[in-house]
């Protein structure tokens, strides 16, 4: 099922959910769309006005720091346990 979202949050959605997912990815951290949908709203008043990538980045970092896990995003599995 689509969400519909008001014309500047599709398209800031547009814009950054693909570099969203290579931040949380970066952070070792699997997010559903829905998820990542709701941390660049979240960021949506400082995204408006990013000229740039590593801007974005740093943005949607820090947002997600403020609150890790506030959308339900689950720690992916980075090394094997230890035994």
């Amino acid at each position: 099922m689509q969400r519909e979202y008001e014309p500047r949050f599709q398209k800031l959605l547009e814009c950054w959910l693909p570099l969203a997912q290579q931040v949380m990815g970066d952070l070792g951290w699997q997010a559903t769309p829905h998820e990542l949908e709701a941390l660049i709203i979240d960021a949506a008043d400082e995204l408006a006005t990013i000229t740039s990538a590593s801007s974005a980045r740093a943005v949607l970092w820090r947002h997600y720091m403020r609150n890790p896990r506030p959308h339900g995003h689950t720690q992916a599995r980075t090394s094997e346990r230890e035994e």
